[in-house]
């Protein structure tokens, strides 16, 4: 019986410990950010550059984001994201517009994104393998640097480096 009770309280408390993660690691995410054209290669679009330069997403309190234009390396402007634990193992999602089924969102499906972490003084989060437009080029990794936070706190931010290590 004490077993049980222990495994009981052990689940409970490890629910509760990632539910708090998650949730500190969506207030952390909340906010605009920039495409960072030094870190993200963007291949075959680096003669457009000084077009995307200007790409911005931002991520809103109510679980949606929205990129201010529509790029061929990313498959639609809007959708909805969703958080995880904000370690080095967990992703957080984003799922597109088109691709939603009655705000069916869940971890695991979609693009993964980072979540945000400090690299040289600037508060980065990369998409990770971004889904592009009618199968035009892809880029394996999209950098982006926190421009605003319409939040105080930016929560337990870590460095971190490209490996997760």
């Amino acid at each position: 019986m004490k077993r049980l009770v222990f495994l009981v309280l052990l689940s409970f408390s490890l629910c509760c410990c990632k539910q708090k993660a998650r949730l500190e690691n969506f207030y952390s995410t909340v906010g605009l950010y920039r495409i960072d054209i030094k870190r993200t290669d963007l291949g075959e679009y680096s003669r457009d550059s000084l077009i995307y330069k200007d790409l911005k997403v931002e991520f809103l309190k109510d679980s949606t984001f929205k990129f201010n234009m529509n790029v061929p390396f990313i498959y639609e402007d809007r959708g909805k994201w969703l958080s995880d634990g904000g370690d080095f193992e967990s992703w957080n999602w984003l799922s597109y517009q088109s691709w939603l089924n009655d705000d069916d969102l869940v971890i695991g499906k979609g693009n993964q994104f980072t979540a945000p972490y400090i690299d040289k003084n600037d508060t980065i989060l990369y998409i990770n393998g971004a889904t592009s437009k009618d199968n035009k080029a892809f880029i394996q990794e999209i950098y982006f640097i926190k421009v605003t936070s319409k939040l105080k706190d930016n929560y337990h931010l870590h460095p971190r480096t490209k490996s997760g290590k």
